[in-house]
């Protein structure tokens, strides 16, 4: 609409021919050094958990006996687990969890280390687009060691009325494993280290040693492991 007054109006299109060429000034952009403060702020209020890496779990600091659990759902459980080592990155458990009306679980194997927990893990059969896999975690929460089989994976293993959720140890129950000697004669005991066997490899699967110094490195290490077991088992039985 053309304003009543001339020289308003004048100025107005002198205003518009005198800045309707100039560029747009455009924002100023972010520095390299500026980039690199915000980046190392940034670092420095991310938490140190992030890039925490958790370590190996110490079998050795959650071996032996352990009796009672704290699942609460009876007066008195007679729950017990056993957790003996059989390498720095393995272990021998057994558990037995009583629930009411006489329903049990039990369950028993070689648990390997994976990551701060022992899993272990048995194939149920299944079909081959939905395999059944029973896989079962022992790991120390505070001051229990804990149970943990997911969504049930293990059910098979216990009663209707029993299950392994919520299943755990004080850690001021452990015992040492007095009778080693007991436990390793134990059927649970072989059939857990012949289960084991059958999972690995094959021999025909691994690479053999080419030369008379790599046998030699393997003779080494197997002395070494041999060390290694005997202390454990006297560790255990002191």
């Amino acid at each position: 609409m053309p304003s009543p007054n001339p020289v308003l109006a004048d100025w107005q299109d002198s205003f518009v021919v005198e800045h309707s060429h100039r560029p747009l000034r455009l924002a100023a952009m972010p520095t390299p050094a500026f980039l690199f403060f915000i980046g190392l702020a940034v670092l420095c209020a991310t938490p140190a958990a992030v890039f925490a890496k958790t370590q190996p779990l110490d079998v050795q600091t959650i071996a032996g006996s352990y009796l009672d659990g704290a699942n609460g759902r009876q007066a008195k459980p007679q729950n017990t687990l056993d957790i003996v080592p059989t390498s720095p990155s393995a272990a021998y458990f057994r558990t037995h969890l009583e629930f009411r009306n006489d329903h049990e679980c039990n369950l028993w194997g070689i648990a390997h280390v994976d990551g701060g927990k022992l899993i272990y893990r048995k194939p149920l059969g299944g079909t081959p687009r939905r395999p059944r896999t029973c896989v079962l975690q022992i790991s120390r929460r505070g001051q229990l060691i804990a149970l943990n089989d997911g969504e049930n994976t293990c059910s098979d293993f216990c009663g209707e009325f029993a299950s392994f959720k919520g299943a755990a140890f004080p850690l001021a129950s452990r015992q040492p494993i007095r009778d080693l000697h007991g436990v390793k004669a134990s059927q649970e005991y072989r059939d857990a280290v012949a289960e084991n066997d059958q999972s690995k490899p094959s021999k025909s699967d691994q690479p053999a040693a080419s030369t008379i110094g790599a046998r030699s490195h393997h003779a080494h290490a197997r002395k070494q492991g041999q060390h290694l077991r005997d202390k454990w088992s006297w560790s255990l039985t002191k």
